[in-house]
């Protein structure tokens, strides 16, 4: 996949640091005193959960016939889901958003500890171990600064 001239491995790197930029901004704006930037930085940490832990049923279910369904991966993905959820909705916002970075990094483990999550290029899970380890950092950052 090649457009102007950018391989693919160039595409992945843009695009999952580009991931950052609705942290960072939302952040930035909390700090300059927006108050609704909280819920929208939690939002889009719950659609980027839903980004990541949907990929794993397309990787699970790819080329497998019914009796190798990883049922486990899959009821994980959803049981993490919701747990996510759980925690934007019945508990204080700075809990809540110290909640969601561990659980990007609790993410990230499973995916290098479960054989087929792990099979993607290594330069992938390095980018994604970098991009996570900014993420989670933000996140201890803006629940800090609502606590504060």
């Amino acid at each position: 996949m090649e457009s102007d001239g950018i391989k693919r491995r160039t595409w992945v790197q843009l695009l999952t640091f580009s991931g950052l930029i609705p942290f960072v901004g939302l952040a930035m704006l909390l700090i300059a005193g927006f108050g609704f930037a909280v819920d929208l930085f939690q939002i889009y940490g719950l659609a980027i959960t839903c980004f990541l832990l949907g990929s794993w049923w397309g990787i699970g279910l790819s080329g497998r016939r019914p009796s190798e369904v990883p049922l486990a991966e899959l009821l994980a993905s959803n049981g993490l889901l919701l747990v996510a959820l759980a925690s934007y909705c019945f508990v204080t916002a700075p809990l809540a958003v110290a909640f969601q970075g561990v659980l990007f990094a609790v993410i990230l483990a499973l995916e290098y500890r479960l054989d087929r999550l792990r099979r993607a290029p290594r330069y992938s899970l390095r980018l994604r171990s970098q991009v996570t380890a900014v993420t989670c950092s933000i996140h201890v950052v803006v629940a800090a600064w609502i606590e504060g």
